[in-house]
C-alpha cells in the first residue's frame, strides 16, 4: 500500500529487523550529535550562499520560488553530508 503526496511518496510496510537496523544506522551514524556538529561550517556556507542569491534576485526584481529553492538547499546539504560530494558531481565506480 502506498500513498502519493506530490512530490513525496509514502510507503507503509511491516516494521521488521531491516527497518530496525536502518533506523539504528541513521540515528547512530548519519544523524548523531557529533556528525551534525561536524557539518556546521558546511551548512553555514550553503545557507550564506543561498541568502546571497536571494538578495541578488531581489535586487534584480526577479520572482523566486522560495519553496523550490529551500528544497534544493536541503537536498544539496544532504548530498554533501551523506555522500561527501555535490549532487552534480560524477561518481567513479
Amino acid at each position: 500500500m502506498s500513498i502519493r503526496i506530490d512530490p513525496l511518496l509514502m510507503v507503509f510496510t511491516e516494521y521488521g529487523p531491516y527497518w530496525h537496523n536502518l533506523r539504528k544506522l541513521c540515528t547512530l551514524q548519519l544523524m548523531s550529535r557529533s556528525k551534525i556538529k561536524s557539518f556546521v561550517a558546511l551548512r553555514r556556507v550553503k545557507v550564506g550562499a543561498f541568502v546571497e542569491r536571494l538578495k541578488e534576485a531581489a535586487a534584480a526584481g526577479e520572482v523566486v520560488d522560495v519553496s523550490a529553492k529551500v528544497r534544493e538547499l536541503i537536498e544539496d546539504i544532504t548530498y554533501k553530508m551523506i555522500l561527501g560530494r555535490n549532487k552534480d558531481e560524477k561518481y567513479m565506480i
